[in-house]
């Protein structure tokens, strides 16, 4: 439950009228080059591509590093984009469980079925970084790095996969993109948003329409100037809500971006949350129980994470009191 910072109105104002005047809105503008530089500088990686989305940032990835047929481990619990992804490559998506204090992907159980596949996926959660030994595997590995912008520095997968969605830490309307190591890379994704061209009046890859405009790229870059005080607000945020709620529920290990927490009686919680005007979300629910993506796997970690999560408000600026009267709800009822 965030809001989206950028530039302020009268700001933004005047750098949409610069565009306007360009007649240039699209097809890598200046404004899409300069965000692509800032964010290489920013993450330190060799080669950033901005498109138009996380989703599509997902798409490429698998486009670009599996063949069709290829059975790729991503995890249950995340956002349901990342299975899209693996289906519409036309590879073949298996569940794997999460670890109980992270909610990341478990890597033990990952050693279960490594043998079963031919690469990984692998989500930051609300901000948490996965196990360090999947950098390791021996197979194509992608690092959805939706939640995680500046989490660390350079490159963690084989490439790296941002959302610059309205509701991340860093974000405008939409947005994405690849963080890669090789000119080899940033030539086939820099193609791929473009329906494959490669500069000749032909294709060299089967492509999309996935350009990021001028439009969201100054919203993108907006908010990445207020990064420092959107990070720092969250941070503080979420220790005021840990110091009121400990023992009360359960939190995620680590320093999270979003406030998620588990209690027992979740669906009464968000009931209450809501009729107090508080916005909240179960989240996320486990994609193996999703139609198209259902399958019978055994994943009870994820299962009870799921059944138990829930997103409460949490964004830069956000005041004490929504933080004090959602803490008020949780502990003035049998939700634990």
């Amino acid at each position: 439950m965030t809001r989206p910072r950028t530039y302020s109105a009268r700001h933004l104002s005047k750098m949409f009228n610069t565009i306007m005047e360009s007649a240039w809105y699209t097809n890598n503008g200046r404004h899409v080059r300069q965000l692509e530089l800032n964010l290489q500088g920013r993450l330190r990686v060799p080669y950033f591509v901005a498109l138009s989305s996380g989703t599509a940032a997902l798409e490429a990835a698998v486009s670009m590093l599996f063949t069709e047929g290829t059975v790729i481990a991503i995890p249950s619990f995340t956002f349901v984009a990342v299975a899209s992804a693996v289906v519409r490559g036309g590879c073949k998506p298996l569940f794997v469980d999460i670890d109980l204090n992270t909610w990341t992907m478990s890597y033990d159980a990952f050693k279960e079925v490594k043998h079963k596949v031919g690469g990984v996926i692998v989500a930051n959660t609300f901000g948490i970084s996965p196990d360090r030994r999947f950098t390791k595997v021996n197979v194509p590995f992608v690092y959805d790095n939706a939640h995680g912008y500046g989490v660390h520095d350079g490159i963690f997968g084989d490439v790296d996969v941002y959302s610059f969605h309205a509701t991340k830490a860093i974000g405008g309307a939409e947005g994405g993109g690849v963080a890669c190591a090789t000119s080899e890379q940033q030539v086939y994704l820099s193609r791929w948003r473009d329906f494959g061209h490669d500069g000749t009046g032909g294709t060299s890859c089967i492509g999309t329409n996935a350009k990021m405009s001028e439009f969201h790229a100054v919203l993108i870059s907006g908010s990445m100037m207020n990064e420092g005080f959107e990070l720092s607000s969250r941070y503080r945020l979420l220790d005021r809500y840990k110091g009121k709620l400990d023992g009360s529920v359960r939190f995620q290990v680590g320093q999270p971006r979003n406030c998620v927490f588990l209690v027992s009686n979740r669906d009464s919680l968000a009931s209450e949350l809501t009729v107090h005007g508080y916005d909240n979300r179960p989240y996320f629910y486990p994609i193996h129980k999703m139609h198209p993506y259902w399958t019978p796997a055994e994943l009870p970690v994820t299962e009870y994470v799921s059944d138990r999560a829930i997103a409460v408000p949490l964004w830069g600026g956000m005041g004490n009191d929504v933080v004090d009267g959602v803490c008020e709800v949780v502990l003035g009822g049998n939700y634990g």
